[in-house]
C-alpha cells in the first residue's frame, strides 16, 4: 500500500484537511519534506498512530458532553484544555457551544419547570466558570420562557407589573438626579439654548406626577452591536435626551422611535432609519397604562401569549381547584364605555396617548418635508399637525448634528407659526399648543398674518370690503402673483422714467448743500483736521463721496442701479429687494455725521460743529426722499392696470374664462377692482398680493440687524426667521396663499397644510387638488378614521357623504364610541315657530347630555348679525329654566370656546370647530331643490355643518324638499 496525502487520510476520518496537517504538527513535532501542503504524503507507519488520536479525541469528547450533562463545568473545561490531541480553536468553539446548550437546557428545564429561584442560583454559581453566557442573554432567556407562556400568564404578568413599578421610582429617582446636575450650561451660549435647558427642566420636574403612559420592549441590533431585551418607557414629558440604564430608557412621545414601536404587534420586525445609521427592532411586549403608581389601574399589556386588560393590579387572581383544573381570570380586552359627558376643554395631551399609527407617523414625518395632512371631519387633522411642531424641535439635535450644550437651536418656538382662517380658532388652537408645553408660538389668523407683513412693508392702507365672486376669482387666480409681480416690474421702470430727473435734481440740491456747510466751516476744520482719528475719515468723505458722487449722488446711483435690475426682470425673485440697496446706502449716510460726532468729541471744542452737521442732513429730508419714492413705487393702480397690457391680459383671461366666467365678467372685474383702489379700499386677497410684493421688495435678513443697534430701516422692515408655518383648514387658501408662505421660510424651514377639500365653504377660485399647490417636496398623509363622531353618526355622515359628492369616502368610523341615530324634524313656516322648534330640540338634548354646548348651524356666508342677535335673544327667553346662555356668533371672538352654551352660527363661521349636539337648520331657504342641482359650495356646507355633531344631531329642513327626505331615511341608520 503506497503512502497517502493529508487530504486522502482527512477524508477517511471525516475532519477538514487543514486541521489534521496542524494535529500531525503537533503530536509529530514535523512533518515529512519542507511543503506546508494537505497535498504532501504521510508514511504509512504513522497512519495507525493517527487514526489512535482521533480515536482518544473521541472518547475525550464522550467524556466531555458527560461532564456537561452533569454540570461538571470545571472538570469538562480541563479536558478540553488538557486532553485533546486535535488542535485547533475550532473544535474548542465547538464545544464551547456545546458547553453553552448544555447550560441553557438546564436553565430553561428550571424554568418551564416554574423554578425560577433555583435557576437564578445555578446561573449565579456557574456563570464564572461558564465564560460563555453574557450577563445580558441570561435575563432575555428567562424571559423567552415566561412570554411563551409556558410559565403560568398570572405570574408572567404579575413579573411584567412588578418591573414596571420598580423602573417608575428608578425613573423618579433618575429624573430627580438630573435635575440636580448643572443645567445652567455654558453663560456665553445663546439665550435660545437657555430656552432649551428651561424645556428640559419643566419636563424633567413633570416626571415626578406623569411618568410614561405606554411601554415597547425590544432586541435591538444596530450596525455595530445587538442589545435586548430593553424596555422604553414613553412619557408626556418632553425629554430630549435618553433618560434610563441597561435594560430601560425613559424617551419622550415626541422621540420618531414611538412612531415606528408603539403601535407594532408583539413579535413583529422594524426598521428605524436614523441619522446615523439603520436600527433592527424586534418587538418582544408592549404596554399602555391608565396608572402606574403606587398601584398598576386600567392598563393594557399586550405579550406573547395575549393581552390583557387590568382594571387594578390586585384583581389578578386564580381560582385553585387542582392543578389540572386552574382557571386564569385576565381580561381579554379593555371594556367599551359608552357613557357620554360633556368635556369642559380638551387638550391635546389626550391625542399624544390616543393617536393611531398614521397619525403618530405623520407626526415624525421625514425632518425636512413640508406636509399634507388630509382626512374627514373628526380624524385628529389639526391635533397632529400642531403636535408635529414639538417633535420638529425635539428632533432638531439628532437631525442636524446639533451639540444641546453649544448650538443655538434651528427651531425654536419663537420662528414658528400656527394660521388659522377664523378668529373662533385662534384661542382654541393657542390653548391647544400650549396644552403639550408650546408657549411661544404665535397662533393667528391668515388675515392678520398677511395684514402685519403688509404693514411692516408698508405695501397696502386702506379699508376693507368684500370682492365680487368674479374679482375673487382674478384675484385668487394660480398664476396672478407671478402676473402681479411682472406687472410691478413693468410699473417700477415706468416710475422711474417719470421720476428720475426729479431726483437727481433733489440730489444735486443735497450735494451743493453739504458742500456748502463744509465751505462756511473750512476756518475751523484745523482741529479735527489734526486729530489722527479723524484725519482718514475726513479724507474718505471729501474724497470718495463729495469728489466723486457726493452724499446725493450716491443716493442717486443706489436707486437707479436697483430700477435699472428691476425694469429688466420678467419677475419678482430673491434679488430684487430696494430695502436691501438703501440699506448699503445707509452705510454711506451715517458715516458723514457719526464720524464728524465722533472727531468733535475727540477735540473737545467746537462741539457744535457735529450738530449743525446733522441739522443741515436732517433739513435735506433724504430719507423722507427715499419714503415718498417708495410710495409712488407700490402704486397700486399703475400694477392693476398694467394688468391690461396685450400680453398679460390674453393671458390672464384665458385663464379666467375657463373656469367658468366670460370676457365680460374679466372686465367687469377689473373694473371693480380699480374701483376699490381709487376709493382707497383692499380686500382679503389684496393682502396676499401685496404681501406678495412687500416681502420681495422690503424684507431684510436678520443679517443685517447688527447695522441697525438704533432706528429702523429708511424703507422695509426685519423678515421675521420663521422654520416651520402649521395651517389649518388649508382647503381655503389659495395657491398665492402657499407661495407667500413659502417665500417666508427660512432654508430647510417646512409647511404643514391640515385640511379637506369636501369642507371647503368659501365660493372663491381656489385649486382642485394639493399638487396645484406647487411646494417642492412636499408628502401627503391620508387619515381614515373619524374619531369625533359616535358610531351612529359616522355612519350616518359617510352615506350623506355618497348622497352629497357621489363616491364613497375612503374613511371608516369610529367603532367604540356609542351614541342615538341622527334626528330629523320638519321645519316650519313661521319664525316664531323656527325658534320654537329649536328650543324643543335644544331641550331634547339637555336631558340626555347635561351641560353640554349645542351648536344651532345653517348654510349661508353673509348671514345677517341683526337678526341673529334677535333669534338668540328669543331662544333664550323660552330657555329662561335651564338657565343657559344663548350666543350669536361674530364679532366676539372666543365665545365658541365657551362650553354648556347655544351658540347661533353659519357655517362659515364655525370652521374647524365642534359641538356636542348639532341642531341643523335652513335658516335662509338655500337647500331647496334637488340636492344634485345643488351648488357645490353649498354641498360642502352641509357636509361641513353635520360633520361638526360629536355626540347629538338634528335637522330642521323644509318637509317637501329633497335634503329632508333625504336626511330623514338615512336617519334611520343605526
Amino acid at each position: 500500500m503506497s503512502n497517502r496525502t493529508v487530504r486522502e487520510i482527512a477524508a477517511d476520518l471525516q475532519v477538514e484537511p487543514h486541521f489534521l496537517l496542524h494535529s500531525i504538527r503537533k503530536n509529530k513535532g514535523y512533518l515529512p519534506g519542507q511543503s506546508i501542503s494537505t497535498d504532501i504524503t504521510i508514511p504509512q507507519e504513522w497512519e495507525h498512530e493517527i487514526y489512535s488520536w482521533f480515536k482518544d479525541d473521541k472518547s475525550t469528547v464522550s467524556e466531555i458532553e458527560q461532564h456537561l450533562s452533569q454540570y461538571k463545568f470545571s472538570d469538562a473545561n480541563k479536558l478540553i484544555k488538557e486532553n485533546l490531541h486535535f488542535n485547533g480553536s475550532e473544535i474548542e468553539e465547538l464545544l464551547r457551544k456545546h458547553e453553552q446548550l448544555f447550560f441553557n437546557q438546564h436553565l430553561k428545564n428550571l424554568l418551564l419547570q416554574g423554578k425560577i429561584e433555583q435557576a437564578d442560583k445555578d446561573y449565579e454559581s456557574n456563570k464564572v466558570a461558564l465564560q460563555s453566557i453574557s450577563e445580558e442573554k441570561y435575563p432575555g432567556l428567562k424571559k423567552e420562557c415566561i412570554r411563551a407562556g409556558i410559565i403560568d400568564p398570572i405570574e408572567s404578568l404579575h413579573r411584567e407589573i412588578q418591573f414596571d413599578k420598580e423602573t417608575a421610582v428608578k425613573i423618579q429617582r433618575a429624573a430627580k438626579d438630573e435635575l440636580g446636575s448643572d443645567l445652567t450650561g455654558d453663560m456665553a451660549i445663546s439665550s435660545q439654548h437657555h430656552e432649551f435647558l428651561s424645556h428640559k427642566q419643566t419636563a424633567l420636574r413633570n416626571i415626578a406626577n406623569n411618568l410614561f403612559f405606554a411601554k415597547v420592549e425590544v432586541n435591538q441590533k444596530d450596525s455595530t452591536d445587538e442589545i435586548g431585551p430593553v424596555n422604553y418607557f414613553v412619557t408626556k414629558n418632553r425629554i430630549c435626551a435618553l433618560l434610563g440604564q441597561d435594560d430601560w430608557h425613559l424617551i419622550s412621545w415626541t422621540s420618531p422611535v414611538t412612531s415606528y414601536l408603539m403601535d407594532e404587534p408583539v413579535s413583529s420586525r422594524v426598521s428605524y432609519h436614523a441619522p446615523k445609521g439603520v436600527i433592527n427592532y424586534e418587538i418582544l411586549s408592549t404596554a399602555r397604562y391608565g396608572a402606574i403608581l403606587p398601584s398598576v389601574i386600567k392598563s393594557t399589556y399586550n405579550l406573547t401569549s395575549g393581552s390583557y386588560y387590568v382594571e387594578h393590579e390586585q384583581n389578578i387572581s386564580i381560582d385553585v381547584k387542582t392543578p389540572s383544573e386552574q382557571t386564569i381570570k385576565l381580561p381579554q380586552e379593555k371594556p367599551v364605555i359608552d357613557d357620554y359627558e360633556a368635556k369642559g376643554s380638551f387638550s391635546l395631551n389626550e391625542i399624544i396617548e390616543l393617536a393611531d399609527k398614521t397619525q403618530r407617523s405623520t407626526m415624525h414625518l421625514p425632518f425636512y418635508d413640508s406636509m399634507v395632512i388630509e382626512g374627514p371631519p373628526g380624524s385628529g387633522k389639526t391635533s397632529i399637525g400642531i403636535m408635529r411642531i414639538p417633535c420638529l424641535i425635539d428632533r432638531q439635535w439628532e437631525e442636524l448634528g446639533l451639540n444641546e450644550s453649544k448650538d443655538a437651536p434651528f427651531h425654536r418656538e419663537s420662528t414658528m407659526r400656527v394660521l388659522v382662517n377664523n378668529d373662533e380658532m385662534v384661542k382654541y388652537l393657542d390653548d391647544l399648543t400650549k396644552s403639550i408645553g408650546i408657549q411661544k408660538v404665535k397662533v393667528m389668523t391668515i388675515r392678520n398674518f398677511l395684514r402685519d407683513i403688509c404693514r411692516n412693508t408698508k405695501t397696502l392702507k386702506g379699508r376693507q370690503v368684500e370682492d365680487s365672486d368674479p374679482l375673487a376669482f382674478l384675484k385668487t387666480l394660480p398664476s396672478l402673483c407671478e402676473f402681479y409681480g411682472q406687472c410691478f416690474t413693468i410699473s417700477a421702470g415706468q416710475y422711474w422714467d417719470r421720476v428720475k430727473h426729479q431726483l437727481r435734481a433733489k440730489m444735486d440740491q443735497c450735494d451743493q448743500q453739504i458742500e456748502k456747510f463744509y465751505d462756511e466751516k473750512d476756518d475751523y476744520w484745523y482741529v479735527p483736521k489734526n486729530i489722527k482719528a479723524y484725519r482718514k475719515i475726513e479724507k474718505k468723505l471729501r474724497d470718495e463721496h463729495l469728489k466723486t458722487k457726493g452724499l446725493g449722488g450716491s443716493l442717486y446711483h443706489t436707486i437707479e442701479s436697483w430700477a435699472i435690475s428691476i425694469s429688466r426682470k420678467e419677475k419678482l425673485d430673491s434679488n430684487c429687494s430696494l430695502a436691501l440697496y438703501i440699506s448699503k446706502w445707509r452705510h454711506d449716510y451715517l458715516l458723514y455725521w457719526q464720524s464728524l460726532n465722533k472727531a468733535c468729541r475727540q477735540s473737545g471744542i467746537f462741539k457744535n460743529i457735529h450738530k449743525e452737521f446733522e441739522k443741515t442732513l436732517k433739513s435735506l429730508a433724504l430719507p423722507s426722499s427715499i419714503k415718498g419714492f417708495y410710495t409712488g413705487l407700490v402704486n397700486r393702480e399703475t400694477i392693476v392696470s398694467n394688468l391690461s397690457t396685450e400680453e398679460i391680459y390674453e393671458k390672464i383671461s384665458k385663464e379666467f374664462s375657463g373656469n367658468g366666467f366670460s370676457d365680460s365678467d374679466f372686465r367687469d372685474a377689473l373694473q371693480e377692482w380699480k374701483s376699490q383702489i381709487r376709493d382707497n379700499k383692499w380686500s382679503e386677497y389684496d393682502l396676499v398680493l401685496q404681501a406678495y410684493l412687500g416681502i420681495h421688495l422690503s424684507f431684510l435678513s436678520e443679517v443685517h440687524k447688527k447695522d441697525y443697534k438704533k432706528g429702523e430701516p429708511i424703507v422695509g422692515c426685519f423678515k421675521d426667521k420663521l422654520t416651520h408655518i402649521a395651517i389649518d383648514e388649508a382647503q381655503d387658501i389659495s395657491i398665492g396663499h402657499a407661495k407667500v408662505f413659502e417665500l417666508l421660510l427660512e432654508k430647510n424651514g417646512t409647511l404643514t397644510f391640515a385640511g379637506d377639500l369636501h369642507q371647503r365653504v368659501l365660493n372663491k377660485g381656489f385649486f382642485d387638488d394639493w399638487k396645484d399647490l406647487r411646494i417642492s417636496g412636499i408628502k401627503k398623509a391620508i387619515f381614515s378614521v373619524n374619531f369625533r363622531q359616535t358610531k351612529q353618526i359616522g355612519i350616518f355622515l359617510k352615506a350623506f357623504y355618497f348622497l352629497l359628492f357621489g363616491m364613497k369616502p375612503v374613511w371608516n368610523e369610529t367603532k367604540d364610541f356609542i351614541g342615538p341615530s341622527p334626528r330629523a324634524l320638519p321645519l316650519p313656516d313661521d319664525n316664531d315657530q323656527i325658534v320654537q322648534s329649536i328650543a324643543d330640540e335644544v331641550r331634547f338634548w339637555r336631558k340626555k347630555v347635561q351641560d353640554s354646548t349645542i351648536g344651532i348651524l345653517w348654510v349661508g356666508e353673509n348671514s345677517s348679525e341683526k337678526r341673529n342677535i334677535s333669534m338668540a335673544e328669543k331662544l333664550e327667553q323660552l330657555l329662561d329654566d335651564l338657565l343657559i346662555p344663548v350666543s350669536a356668533l361674530g364679532g366676539n371672538p372666543g365665545v365658541t370656546m365657551r362650553t354648556n352654551q347655544v351658540i347661533l352660527s353659519s357655517v362659515q363661521q364655525i370652521k374647524g370647530l365642534e359641538f356636542d349636539i348639532v341642531i341643523f337648520i335652513d335658516l335662509e331657504n338655500k337647500l331647496v331643490g334637488k340636492v344634485s342641482e345643488m351648488s357645490l359650495i353649498n354641498r360642502n356646507s352641509i357636509y361641513v355643518a353635520i360633520s361638526r355633531a360629536k355626540y347629538g344631531l338634528s335637522a330642521l329642513l323644509p318637509p317637501n324638499s329633497d335634503i329632508y327626505k333625504e336626511f330623514l331615511k338615512y336617519s334611520k341608520i343605526n
